[in-house]
């Protein structure tokens, strides 16, 4: 009997050493595997961040030893999402500026400002989201109240799609844009009187953006990081960032060698002639998180900016 026992007893150590072992195993949910099934699994076993295997609870513990193991009480477990056409590197650095997405009024984005200037005291004062369709009054703001609220510092606010903005005066005459400024592609909207409404569209936009002092290096950087955080946070895990300068790939690329990037970035390339010049003659760049290998052509206007030519 005893012999029986101990045979019983070595039995199962060795089934014990015999497992597989792993770094993590959740379990309790419903975890969906996206294969050509759909199909959906109560447990998955993870190892150096790789999914080695997913089935039924019971049948995991058997096959892998765990380090960890995670009760997910009932939730949901899906594969990284991956955003095809975004701005993610410009996303990180519009976290570190005034917000006004979600804005009901021109007085509202005012008042944000306000808010947002008191701990920002110096340089430019740079907002991005807000949209004239969401007030109750659908027309385009006029640049009044910032000259009255910051006649001495320039203050630039990017419409949602960023295909217009609405400048102070300080920031037009930084940007050398007058009301007989020509600028093929763009519009300068103008009041009655002839004088500058400030509000800017599209390359006329991007005039008024080029004036904006140069940003770092390590400003990008900050940017992705913080960019980064908040994507995870709802489970992104790759995008497809949609028009990127040289600067902000080879920040990227830095980060990749660094350590720091731990979002995959599809990065198109924004197609202005130095960024040709430079690209076309180097081959498609693909490493563990950064794949470079398009280029962004920008052929029209957008519809919310009211620049788009549909009739014409």
């Amino acid at each position: 009997m005893k012999k029986l026992l101990l045979l019983l007893a070595l039995c199962g150590l060795l089934a014990c050493q015999s497992r597989e072992k792993a770094d993590l195993l959740v379990y309790n949910g419903t975890i969906y595997t996206v294969d050509s099934a759909f199909s959906t699994a109560e447990a998955m076993v993870v190892r150096h961040g790789e999914v080695l295997a997913t089935g039924s609870l019971e049948a995991l513990k058997k096959q892998y030893k765990c380090a960890v193991e995670y009760d997910l009480q009932g939730a949901f477990v899906y594969p990284g999402f991956i955003d095809a056409h975004c701005h993610f590197v410009y996303y990180g650095l519009h976290l570190q500026q005034v917000n006004l997405q979600g804005t009901t009024s021109w007085e509202e984005v005012t008042y944000r400002l306000l808010a947002f200037a008191q701990n920002d005291t110096t340089g430019w004062l740079v907002g991005r989201g807000w949209d004239q369709n969401d007030w109750p009054i659908q027309a385009y703001p006029d640049r009044a109240a910032l000259d009255s609220l910051f006649p001495n510092r320039p203050v630039i606010l990017s419409r949602v799609d960023g295909h217009a903005v609405i400048a102070n005066a300080r920031a037009l005459e930084a940007a050398g844009i007058t009301e007989k400024s020509q600028i093929a592609g763009g519009e300068i909207l103008l009041r009655k009187d002839g004088s500058m409404t400030g509000v800017l569209i599209d390359n006329a936009a991007d005039r008024a953006l080029a004036a904006i002092p140069t940003t770092s290096n390590e400003s990008w950087r900050e940017a992705v990081l913080d960019a980064q955080a908040a994507c995870h946070s709802v489970g992104l895990t790759s995008v497809h960032d949609a028009g990127l300068s040289r600067q902000q790939l080879e920040v990227l690329q830095s980060m990749e060698k660094a350590g720091e990037l731990s979002m995959s970035v599809y990065g198109m390339i924004s197609a202005t002639p130095a960024e040709l010049q430079y690209y076309l003659t180097r081959p498609p760049y693909r490493g563990d998180y950064v794949h470079i290998r398009s280029f962004k052509f920008y052929a029209d206007g957008a519809l919310g900016s009211r620049g788009a030519r549909l009739k014409e």
